[in-house]
């Protein structure tokens, strides 16, 4: 074994300690992308977890190779593994803030996650697209989309209906506040009256 590297079998208590203070920026900043990707957008994991691998292996080998050496060289690396991090969060906040403002709003559910018109809905996996309405019988795109909406705010039971929760979405897309619905929550209830208990 080199003479700067360790057997992390061996670590002592405070050499455990500085382990924990070197990987401590990969786990903030792990949380942090994990909240990011919530809040903007799910779908770049093929960004996000290279990302997280690269920042815990850097840090990891930023503790073994200065564990052994002056604490002056110990903390300038801390420092300097600190600083990428940092730098490295910012970076992905603004690509993943760009990806979201680049999506388009889906017209029956409202949110915001469509990387081109006409892709189906990750959230309620509609694709507005001329083979889907003919093929489901739909006279017009109207139709499609206001039929489309009433069976996607149909809500379950009493529950009252609201275009406009959750917000973001379980996939994590959020909804366009511009987005109008082209039915309307009386309309769904009344359909919903006429459907048979075990429909409800």
């Amino acid at each position: 074994m080199k003479k700067n590297l360790i057997d992390i079998r061996r670590l002592t208590g405070k050499e455990f300690s500085w382990m924990f203070i070197f990987m401590l920026p990969a786990l903030l900043f792990a949380l942090f992308l994990v909240k990011v990707m919530i809040e903007h957008t799910p779908m770049d994991f093929s960004v996000a977890m290279p990302a997280m691998v690269v920042t815990g292996g850097l840090t990891f080998a930023g503790f073994i190779y200065t564990i052994r050496q002056s604490p002056k060289l110990r903390y300038l690396a801390l420092g300097g593994l600190t600083l990428f991090v940092s730098l490295t969060s910012l970076g992905l906040y603004l690509y993943f803030t760009h990806l979201q403002t680049q999506l388009l709003t889906c017209q029956v559910c409202g949110y915001k996650s469509l990387s081109e018109a006409g892709d189906e809905c990750p959230v309620c996996f509609i694709p507005l697209t001329a083979t889907f309405q003919a093929e489901n019988g739909y006279e017009s795109q109207e139709d499609l989309i206001k039929a489309e909406q009433i069976m996607f705010f149909m809500p379950v039971g009493r529950e009252e209906i609201d275009f406009y929760q959750p917000d973001p979405s379980p996939e994590g897309f959020a909804k366009d506040k511009d987005w109008k619905p082209v039915t309307t929550a009386a309309e769904i209830l009344e359909i919903q009256q006429m459907l048979p208990d075990s429909l409800q």
